[in-house]
């Protein structure tokens, strides 16, 4: 199981999902500390992660991919890193919540608004059904004020049963 699906974006690019594998090492490098200087609507906010922090995170995260306890997916359009989405089992939980899963999805400032975003996380949860098939829930966490993320989570059936007020710091203020 390597290779996912072609689509065209919205502005006539190609663009090519498949599992996430080591290969994606330099790749995935580079896009997670573009995310960070980005102080986008993710976790990371300015660190800088090494090469090395990225190939330990990348091998546990292939291992996770082979034992069935995570499904990640990554996409290009043309030769250029557009985005990455994962769906991981809560594990910590034990066999209590064995069927819950955890969902993120961030796409690269160049890619976004072309319809990468909606394709990556529609074929993610897709090929969660076969792949993870215990898995009955899958949750996210999203910042309050990333209207664009709402509204694509809700296109893809996703229902809000909460807010947290001030759980999030981002840009000195708590959201």
């Amino acid at each position: 199981m390597r290779s996912i699906k072609d689509f065209t974006t919205k502005s006539g690019e190609k663009a090519h999902i498949k599992v996430a594998s080591i290969e994606d090492l330099a790749s995935m490098h580079k896009w997670i500390n573009e995310m960070s200087k980005e102080n986008t609507f993710i976790t990371f906010s300015g660190e800088e992660i090494t090469l090395d922090e990225e190939r330990e995170y990348l091998e546990d995260l292939v291992e996770k991919i082979n034992n069935h306890k995570s499904l990640s997916l990554v996409c290009y359009v043309g030769d250029e890193f557009a985005g990455k989405c994962d769906v991981e089992i809560k594990t910590h939980l034990r066999k209590r919540s064995a069927h819950v899963a955890r969902f993120g999805f961030s796409i690269a400032k160049e890619f976004r608004g072309g319809g990468i975003g909606y394709n990556l996380s529609k074929y993610t949860i897709e090929l969660v059904k076969e792949y993870l098939p215990d898995v009955k829930i899958i949750e996210l966490e999203c910042f309050s004020s990333n209207l664009p993320a709402l509204n694509l989570y809700k296109k893809l059936g996703f229902k809000e049963i909460g807010r947290i007020p001030g759980a999030i710091k981002y840009k000195d203020e708590f959201i």
